[in-house]
């Protein structure tokens, strides 16, 4: 089998496109946290900018170390998830389990033709598609907290352009 072969790279990168998107689900899911209950419960407390930042990041940093089941769990304790989103969690969440952990032990013999090659693609593309989906679910039912947190679409870009300036 030439490695090197585009198919073959295709199926690298994509595989690697979905994780991605996967780790982009996980880390709504912090954020979702974030809002619904380090900003509830401490954000009163924080005396500066600095302690505030500073709870921000060990909340996050602590979370970040947490398995997507186990975000999902920690988001579920603290707030009342729609069912459709909890639906689309919980099926992102085991795509995600399989594709880092047996989608090319499973497709080994698949992964040796074209065709096969083709179908893992199809696969890894489904699963891209439904990480995708569940963030923007996420992000839909999130989107109403953050305002009423007082965090709008202004504050949010402002920091993002703020943390591109100090790259």
């Amino acid at each position: 089998m030439d490695t090197e072969s585009d198919d073959i790279k295709e199926v690298y990168a994509r595989f690697g496109l979905a994780l991605y998107c996967a780790q982009v689900l996980e880390h709504g899911i912090v954020n979702a946290l974030v809002v619904v209950d380090l900003i509830p419960s401490r954000r009163h407390l924080a005396r500066s900018k600095a302690e505030w930042e500073a709870a921000v990041d060990a909340f996050m940093g602590l979370h970040f170390e947490h398995t997507m089941g186990k975000l999902m769990y920690d988001l579920r304790s603290v707030s009342r998830i729609p069912t459709d989103l909890d639906d689309l969690l919980k099926r992102a969440l085991k795509k995600r389990n399989w594709l880092a952990h047996e989608f090319f032990r499973e497709r080994a013999t698949e992964f040796l033709t074209s065709t096969g090659r083709d179908q893992m693609l199809t696969e890894v593309d489904k699963c891209r598609d439904l990480f995708k989906a569940a963030d923007e679910a996420l992000e839909n039912v999130v989107k109403p907290l953050l305002s009423a947190a007082g965090i709008t679409d202004e504050i949010l870009e402002r920091e993002y352009e703020a943390m591109r300036a100090n790259l």
